[in-house]
């Protein structure tokens, strides 16, 4: 069975929000998704020729598409590379036609495109299992969890009300973050040990 999950980024402006989130259909918990995503991000912030303005310029410069736009014969084109056969899918999907950059961070940068995910799905506890948000603002990397109490969340995905999405039963809730200080200065299997204590893990 999938672990679904996300990453995507955040930032907070004096007058606006800059927020995507993209979907993750397997192995989204912290010895996959988890890792690869402190490997990037940590490869981003220690390497000369990137850093936390390059990482800043590139995520503020993605291309967003969802699932409802329209594919043309130039995007196949342009982004045929990051495709995967799927049955049912069609290279006129944009979920097919970038289906290789999913939990991908560096590799979506690079591209600079994101398919952003149904906006419900942030809040979808049942489903959503582990999401890793890059938080431009706070120089954090927010850790999700899914499968908690409505009641018992806590953080920016708590289902709120005037929102609708897929389970009442479960709420997505913040269980930590590490900044992005520590991603740079520590190794990768330090950070590693971090985000498994977070989510509760041996």
């Amino acid at each position: 069975m999938s672990t679904r999950g996300a990453i995507g980024f955040y930032a907070e402006f004096e007058d606006k929000q800059f927020e995507v989130i993209t979907y993750n259909h397997f192995d989204s918990y912290v010895s996959v998704l988890g890792f690869n995503v402190l490997r990037d991000l940590r490869h981003i912030l220690t390497s000369r020729d990137m850093g936390l303005d390059w990482l800043r310029d590139r995520v503020f410069n993605l291309r967003v598409v969802s699932e409802d736009d329209v594919v043309t014969d130039g995007d196949v084109l342009l982004y045929r590379q990051y495709s995967e056969d799927l049955s049912g899918h069609l290279l006129f999907e944009w979920y097919a036609l970038l289906r290789r950059l999913q939990g991908d961070l560096l590799g979506i940068l690079d591209a600079g495109i994101i398919l952003a995910a149904h906006p419900s799905w942030k809040y979808d506890g049942m489903f959503n299992e582990y999401m890793y948000i890059v938080n431009l603002s706070s120089e954090v990397l927010e850790c999700y969890a899914g499968f908690c109490d409505p009641h018992k969340a806590v953080g920016r995905y708590k289902e709120p009300l005037d929102v609708e999405y897929y389970s009442e039963q479960y709420s997505v809730t913040l269980v930590g973050g590490i900044s992005f200080e520590d991603i740079e200065q520590r190794s990768l299997s330090d950070l590693v040990f971090i985000m498994r204590d977070l989510y509760g893990e041996e």
